[in-house]
């Protein structure tokens, strides 16, 4: 690899399911073989770190990002797998926060090529897979830089995905909608199943999962699995303050509580870092699984039971962790961009994360007339999504995101927006002449009554492209 760009084009040329349309995706194209003799060939580095792994349908990446900074906040040197990225692909793989250089990148894939390459020749069935890879890279890293914790995201499912090779000391797994249904079943309950696949033997499992399906899925299988279990409103409690932060009155706060807690009886105090009430359950989950992470991993390497460690627990120390966990900040995730009118980004891309998002909107942006810039991607429910969608905004853009080829074209949408309602929209060929358009009926308005606000959503990729050029003032 002779500069950053070629390691990067070398690791796009791979398989890429990030890209791959919806019908080349069944279960079947998930598998470990792969990633076990990639991690095996380059000495089981997933060995050497412990982890806290996070899977869920909604809110893992938020919830991830705020078990890190508790972490960091306790000292360690923190590790943290997310996928996928917005603008860069090292964003995927920090270290306190920190991207790798360019240099770090480049040495990573240099350092990789011979593996695949040589795995490339054992057979169609070996050849590594671009998720594959840079998950390696990941473990590489964090290798190089003595991370002492990694917090892992799942990237699709949980039994079968490449972060599944890991030394969990906590799992983690965030509510539970349908989404992927052709990859991982059609009903919360199968769905369920392959979330739980994270789940080992002996390993305590804190789960946020609210469908009736789903939660007596989770609990079966920790039980079968012997796996210590806090289940949100049974062994875990998240209890909602009246006051707002002082400090940041759009800041909600809570109160958290469990029955054998990390920090024993009583309640942990902590402000919600991220917008929307959702948020809330998020920050329970990761306060909980990251003071028990830091417990665990206390007591292996004092040489103790953790149940014994948190009878010494240092409650300054905690402090400082809480305080991590608060200031977490998840861009393109419900982020507002100031300006006139301002922009809120989130890539909402089933029922679950789309309810969510308006649910905040209404209650943290009231008065305000919602004009919507959509665009999903091809296996996603796109009628469902569009019903939502309809119902919210009042005024509504469909466009198509250029970089990635899973995008429902403007055609399709208009045709599914037609058979839903016959209020008039808008169509734009590229987000940013979306956002133009926008920007321009805002503009125009004479109802003073109300404040306008543009609202993107309905795909990672869609954020992604045009996140960017918003901040670069275009």
């Amino acid at each position: 690899m002779h500069d950053y760009d070629a390691a990067i084009q070398f690791l796009l040329h791979r398989v890429n399911y990030e890209r791959a349309h919806a019908d080349s995706l069944r279960g079947e194209t998930l598998k470990l073989g792969r990633m076990q003799r990639l991690l095996e060939r380059i000495g089981h580095p997933e060995k050497k770190i412990p982890v806290v792994h996070i899977a869920g349908t909604k809110g893992k990446g938020s919830t991830s990002t705020m078990v890190a900074n508790l972490l960091r906040g306790a000292g360690l040197s923190v590790g943290l797998f997310t996928s996928p990225h917005i603008h860069r692909l090292e964003e995927r793989f920090t270290v306190n926060g920190e991207l790798p250089c360019e240099e770090e990148v480049r040495q990573l894939v240099e350092d990789l090529v011979p593996v695949i390459e040589q795995m490339d020749r054992e057979g169609p069935e070996w050849h590594v897979t671009f998720f594959e890879a840079v998950t390696a890279m990941a473990w590489m890293h964090y290798i190089r830089k003595q991370v002492q914790i990694a917090v892992l995201e799942v990237g699709l499912g949980g039994r079968l995905d490449s972060t599944n090779i890991c030394q969990p000391l906590v799992c983690v797994i965030t509510n539970i909608s349908r989404d992927h249904t052709q990859i991982l079943g059609a009903t919360t309950d199968l769905i369920a199943r392959e979330k739980a696949g994270i789940i080992k033997a002996s390993v305590p499992v804190v789960s946020g999962v609210l469908d009736e399906l789903a939660r007596p899925v989770i609990a079966a299988i920790a039980k079968e699995r012997d796996a210590p279990l806090w289940q949100l409103g049974e062994q875990l409690f998240c209890r909602s303050l009246d006051e707002r932060s002082p400090d940041d009155p759009a800041r909600r706060q809570i109160a958290v509580s469990a029955t054998n807690a990390p920090w024993g009886d009583g309640e942990v105090l902590s402000q919600v870092p991220l917008l929307g009430k959702h948020q809330e359950l998020n920050t329970t989950l990761a306060l909980f699984a990251g003071l028990l992470a830091w417990e665990k991993w206390r007591g292996t390497h004092d040489g103790q039971n953790w149940l014994a460690v948190r009878e010494n627990s240092d409650d300054g120390n905690r402090d400082r962790m809480v305080a991590g966990l608060e200031r977490s900040v998840w861009p393109g995730r419900i982020e507002r961009i100031p300006g006139k009118p301002p922009i809120i980004l989130d890539p909402a891309h089933n029922w679950a994360s789309m309810n969510a998002l308006f649910d905040t909107l209404q209650d943290e942006f009231k008065d305000c007339r919602l004009t919507v810039i959509f665009g999903t991607t091809r296996d996603k429910d796109v009628s469902g999504l569009m019903r939502l969608v309809r119902h919210h905004a009042d005024r509504l853009i469909l466009t198509k995101y250029q970089e990635n080829p899973r995008g429902v074209s403007v055609q399709e949408l208009s045709i599914v927006a037609r058979t839903i309602s016959d209020q008039p929209f808008l169509t734009a060929a590229t987000p940013m002449e979306a956002l133009a358009m926008a920007r321009n009926v805002c503009g125009q308005s004479s109802d003073h009554q109300f404040n306008d606000l543009i609202v993107i959503t309905g795909s990672f990729y869609l954020i992604a492209e045009v996140r960017g050029s918003i901040l670069a003032g275009q």
